[in-house]
């Protein structure tokens, strides 16, 4: 049984005219949204192990609040044993936010559960993670949505490992490696600290100051504690050192000046506020301790900013106030000399440097080109975005509009990528529509008051600004005239976005995404062709440090992906590659390029391998539509990688070996097996164990795909979460969208699976799985046994409770097109073409309780057979439902075999003692 402790608050506090219920163990928290709300801290928590967090609404019966809406929000605040904050980049089963470091929003409605709660009360269950070193959390449950006083009771903290009850005591939990290596390590990045500096360089705007944010960590808060250094060194222009002292520095002859940051806490922040002396062009900031002896570690990534007056609100509130243009504005704070309107454009002029502006790279557009996807264009009145359908713009655009309902149509709408068509035509009036529209935009936008609030969003940004570079491209003749608008609405425009993704990035809002990495691509790409405006140094070290944080949070060095899905994988890795081709300009952008190539090598390898012989990834993950990527890979390594094709590993899987061949990459949370011969039909199989995030991704962990006969069988159900927010995409990211098992209607939530065992025998492939996806209340394990022909599979789930009889469902999607029929009580045939694939029920412990099809069910509570073949639309298909039942210990799954013979040598390989005792340990 999982080694289980209840941990109870010592701490227990409301405020916000929030207060103590009608009975004992009741909150009533009120409608100050965000500020009523009930404080509760748990201590003596187990670092690196999962929790399970449990409350019970009883909402006002006036209340309505949709089920897309938070009703109230549980903030989550890691600490280390003193109460220090400590400043987690993520934590698995948890969003990022603003009010409390990290939360989980409360819905009072799921649409994916059959029996919706009865009114008047609402159960909701959710796990996370807790870090090491945090050893305690302050929960905060804060009104949100609610017009009504609402009371919570019967709240429940319960850490839990999939490890013996034997191994729990009252102070800790035992977890065991395997457990505990599957679980993300918050502190991968951290630098651990010592008497030789780790240094960091940024560039500077001359007469401005730079703000670095950050926190170190130690062990060490006696009061003899020494506390860190931050060692400071100024240069010029040609790099010589600009000697101190410098203002609000200590100095000594051997340190130079330096900072001291106090370490009186566990988890101490600090801010550093340079102000660069006269000539100053860069900084090197190097972190180290004053000795040898104590523990410190520095918590990365470091926040990164400019002053307050060259941060973009204030900028554009001078625009506001002054009715000027953001140039102009901008001019002002840098106190550019002769600011009439004339020399403005002029200086604006000559902040482009041709030569670099000529050579931009557009990564964003390149990488969408090799995954084959649609232009955005406008042409007679009608706009079409990717793929979704053409839509007739109105004449006076609000920049509110959503006509599909979807945050990806949104996001392409607000880059106005699509606006090039109009201004590269040949018909005057049209061009003139098409600056029309991007100065309505314009006037229509600030990045504090946008009419979308995807409007400033990274994905959007970045594709703007790099639009609007291509754009200035052309339009650049040398030093414009008075009266061409065009150039300064266009720079204008550009300037404003990069001082967006600047603040964005610097804060790493978007740290753990291709977000992130779009937006310091496009940065690098904006202040290369902009080096002469004052601030482009500046950002172009801030895109370089950024580029390698969001590298190092997605990607290991040695390759292993960080990321969930295998399309997201992939656009990862093409953004690297095309990153590497931007990274010649300088020493710092040469040395970041060497020290991504390795991983992004391991990477494109790894990727190339998980192919199946028909040339697609699994669609683990988000997946916005299905494509070859063998094809993508083809032309990413043909146009981009061409000098990688000469390493003997990379050239070795671009040839796709014949065979049986198995991978087993935990770390990247993938299991795969396929078997290729030229002209024999051929199979794959693939499951994942990666961390999955009900907040954040698909709730798929332990679920697979398999293909035989050259023909794809079980599928994943796909879809992008960002496509939409309707019915059917929050099916296709919710646990009953995938091949998974469920026990006691228990939906999964967030956690991860590991491998526990791998066996070969007989010419087969057995993976053990372990996973905590379902609570403190099972132990779960999936066996699946893959024959090296790949002609059948078995699956196996084994769970076991100490408290309830268990009675398990476990789900088959099947590929669009495929007949499935129920021929009996212990089979069932799903048909493609003159293929047919026999679905045989076994129980090992306990009884097989039948099974049932569904085909593309769309009702608003329970969604069933739907699966996402484009990023606009859904198909509907055919999914198999098999239920076991027994008591507290049961286990049983299913063999597909596509013929007699291969259905007899898998049964009679699971009746072997080494099989059978996986099933019955």
């Amino acid at each position: 049984m999982p080694g289980v402790r209840q941990i109870l608050p010592t701490l227990i506090q409301h405020a916000g005219d929030s207060e103590a219920g009608p009975a004992e163990g009741q909150h009533v928290i009120a409608t100050k949204s965000r500020w009523s709300r009930l404080v509760l801290k748990y201590p003596d928590l187990t670092p690196d192990v999962w929790c399970e967090f449990s409350l019970e609404i009883e909402p006002n019966r006036n209340d309505n609040v949709q089920e897309d809406d938070a009703f109230a929000v549980v903030g989550i605040d890691f600490q280390a044993s003193d109460g220090s904050s400590i400043d987690f980049t993520y934590v698995p089963g948890l969003s990022k936010a603003q009010i409390d470091p990290f939360s989980y929003p409360v819905r009072l409605a799921s649409p994916h559960k059959e029996n919706l709660p009865s009114a008047g009360k609402h159960k909701t269950t959710f796990s996370f993670f807790v870090p090491a070193p945090a050893t305690q959390v302050q929960i905060t449950i804060r009104s949100w949505r609610n017009a009504h006083p609402f009371i919570i009771k019967r709240l429940s903290l319960t850490q839990f490992v999939q490890a013996g009850a034997e191994e729990t005591t009252a102070e800790q939990l035992a977890v065991t490696a395997v457990e505990r290596n599957a679980s993300p390590d918050a502190r991968r990045n951290w630098l651990i600290l010592s008497s030789e500096p780790k240094w960091f360089q940024y560039n500077l705007v001359p007469n401005h100051h730079l703000f670095v944010r950050g926190q170190i960590f130690t062990g060490d808060t006696s009061s003899e504690a020494e506390g860190a250094l931050v060692r400071i060194v100024f240069r010029n222009g040609r790099g010589q050192e600009i000697p101190p002292p410098y203002p609000e520095t200590s100095a000594t002859p051997e340190l130079g000046a330096f900072v001291k940051v106090p370490t009186h806490t566990r988890a101490r922040r600090f801010t550093l506020e340079l102000m660069p002396p006269v000539g100053a062009q860069k900084v090197e900031l190097g972190f180290c301790t004053q000795s040898d002896g104590p523990q410190m570690e520095l918590v990365t990534p470091l926040e990164v900013s400019l002053g307050y007056d060259l941060l973009l609100a204030n900028i554009e509130a001078d625009t506001a106030q002054a009715s000027t243009d953001f140039i102009s504005a901008v001019a002002g704070r840098l106190s550019l000399p002769n600011a009439e309107p004339r020399s403005v454009l002029e200086a604006a002029a000559q902040w482009l440097n041709p030569t670099a502006l000529n050579s931009v790279h557009e990564t964003i557009g390149q990488v969408q080109a090799l995954q084959q996807g649609k232009d955005d264009k406008f042409t007679e009145g009608k706009l079409q975005l990717g793929h979704f359908p053409a839509w007739d713009l109105p004449d006076n655009p609000t920049w509110k509009e959503d006509p599909f309902h979807s945050p990806t149509w949104r996001i392409g709408y607000q880059s106005l990528s699509w606006v090039a068509d109009l201004l590269n035509h040949a018909d005057s009036n049209i061009r003139k529509r098409g600056l029309d529209l991007l100065a309505s935009w314009i006037r229509a936008n600030r990045s504090g008051d946008a009419q979308d609030e995807l409007g400033f969003h990274p994905a959007a940004t970045s594709k703007r600004t790099e639009t609007l570079l291509t754009l200035l491209r052309q339009t650049y003749r040398g030093v414009p005239e008075t009266g061409q608008p065009t150039f300064l609405l266009l720079l204008g425009e550009a300037i404003r976005d990069g001082f967006v993704l600047a603040e964005v990035m610097g804060q790493n809002t978007f740290l753990r995404s291709l977000d992130h990495l779009q937006a310091a691509s496009t940065l690098y790409n904006l202040a290369t062709a902009t080096s002469n405006f004052p601030i482009s140094p500046y950002w172009i070290s801030l895109s370089l440090s950024k580029m390698r944080d969001g590298f190092d949070e997605l990607m290991s060095q040695d390759g292993e992906f960080l990321t969930q899905s295998l399309h997201e994988r992939l656009e990862l890795t093409s953004l690297g590659i095309l990153v590497l081709k931007q990274l010649q300009d300088t020493a710092e952008a040469r040395a970041l390029g060497q020290y991504l190539t390795p991983r992004l090598k391991n990477a494109v390898r790894a990727l190339i391998s998980l192919t199946d012989p028909g040339g697609m990834l699994p669609a683990f993950g988000d997946t916005p539509f299905r494509l070859r990527h063998a094809n993508w890979i083809r032309k990413l390594m043909s146009g981009h990688g061409r000098a990688w094709m000469k390493d003997e590993s990379i050239r070795g899987e671009l040839s796709y070996p014949q065979g049986a061949r198995s991978f087993a990459s935990p770390h990247s949370g993938l299991l795969a097996a396929r078997y290729y011969e030229q002209g024999r039909p051929w199979g794959y199989f693939c499951t994942t164990l990666f961390e999955q995030n009900p907040l954040e991704n698909h709730q798929e962990t332990t679920s697979f795909v398999f293909a035989g006969a050259s023909r794809r069988w079980i599928v994943d159900t796909s879809g992008s979460v960002r496509e939409g927010h309707d019915a059917l995409r929050r099916y296709a990211s919710s646990p009953v969208a995938h091949n998974i098992a469920v026990p006691n209607g228990r939906t999964p939530t967030a956690g991860i699976a590991w491998l526990k065992s791998r066996l070969s025998i007989a010419n087969a492939n057995i993976f053990e799985m372990e996973s905590n996806v379902h609570g403190p209340n099972f132990v779960h394990r999936r066996i699946f046994v893959v024959p090296e022909d790949l002609k059948a599979l078995a699956v196996f789930d084994c769970f076991q409770t100490a408290s309830e009889p268990i009675t398990f469902e476990g789900f088959l999607h099947f590929a669009p097109g495929t007949m499935v029929a129920i021929a009996g009580s212990q089979l069932s045939v799903a048909f493609q073409a003159k293929q047919r694939l026999r679905i045989i029920p076994v129980a090992v412990i306990g009884e097989a309780g039948g099974m049932q099809i569904v085909h593309g069910r769309n009702r608003h509570s329970s969604v069933q057979g739907i699966v996402s073949q484009a990023s606009s639309s859904f198909d509907a298909a055919n999914v198999l439902r098999y239920e076991f039942t027994g008591g507290r210990n049961t286990c049983g799954g299913v063999i597909l075999a596509l013929e007699e013979a291969s259905y007899k040598t898998l049964a009679d390989l699971i009746d072997t003692p080494a099989v059978a005792n996986l099933l019955r340990p």
